[in-house]
């Protein structure tokens, strides 16, 4: 599989290049986002093949190599590549993390079966609008991670998608509610007119009321004009919501595989 027709790695380079480093080494490419060097999927190495019985130490050594001796406070260990699982058992037994990301596509999703009608979905406006989406995101961070760190994390990332923004390749969605931000997602523009989903968010207080369904299919038709995209694409690795997207008319095309590893203090 070519970078190019690979759907999880090859969406992701939208951000990648827009504001980090790509450097392609012919059989692994070297992403580092020196801005933000603790975000794991901002700063990693992807392989062209599976990993091998035995890579563990030598993807460990380039990663010292590559990302960890220019970048301190790069101290987790992150690794992609293309194609099947591979042998990740022994990367398992060290201590990492598997994901098995599902990318899900379509060319113009359907109107969610329960679809709420109290909510105002538009791109993110104000200073006070993007303020609101970091306050969610963080509050949507998973328990291993520290809030002050997260938040540092997210402020980064933000600032990475608002330039995004401003230079016309996607937009921060965001879904209102009585006033009260309840959800939050981004869609950004890459090569060969794919659009890719990121961060679909839900306030824990709104879920399970339709609200990540209706801000997916409404952020998606508005950014399949606006940005003149003729194909969706959304990665999600757990089951809840693939079936939500399903539901929206995404279907499954292709499964992705990784390791993390965070380092010891987030542990």
């Amino acid at each position: 599989m070519e970078l190019g027709d690979a759907l999880v790695y090859g969406t992701a380079q939208i951000f990648h290049r827009a504001d980090g480093e790509v450097i392609d080494h012919g059989d692994y490419r070297c992403i580092r986002t020196p801005d933000n060097p603790t975000f794991f999927w901002g700063n990693y190495l992807l392989f062209n093949a599976p990993p091998k019985p035995g890579d563990l130490a030598r993807w460990e050594a380039m990663f010292e190599a590559e990302i960890a001796s220019r970048q301190p406070q790069s101290r987790h260990r992150a690794f992609g590549w293309l194609g099947p699982r591979g042998n990740t058992e022994q990367f398992s037994a060290a201590g990492y993390t598997l994901s098995e990301s599902v990318a899900l596509a379509c060319q113009q999703p359907s109107l969610p079966p329960h679809a709420n009608p109290q909510i105002e979905v538009r791109p993110l406006l104000s200073e006070a609008d993007w303020q609101a989406a970091i306050a969610l995101q963080v509050l949507c961070r998973a328990a291993v991670f520290a809030e002050a760190d997260y938040r540092a994390f997210k402020q980064a990332q933000f600032a990475s998608y608002r330039r995004m923004v401003e230079a016309g390749i996607g937009y921060r969605y965001s879904a209102w509610c009585h006033g009260v931000l309840v959800a939050e997602l981004g869609i950004f523009r890459g090569e060969g007119g794919l659009a890719r989903y990121q961060n679909v968010c839900t306030h824990p207080d709104w879920r399970r009321q339709g609200m990540a369904g209706s801000l997916v299919y409404q952020a998606g038709i508005h950014a399949l004009a606006a940005l003149d995209a003729r194909k969706l694409v959304i990665v999600a690795e757990e089951e809840g919501p693939q079936r939500l997207y399903r539901n929206l008319g995404f279907v499954p095309e292709e499964i992705a595989y990784g390791v993390d590893k965070a380092p010891p203090q987030a542990q």
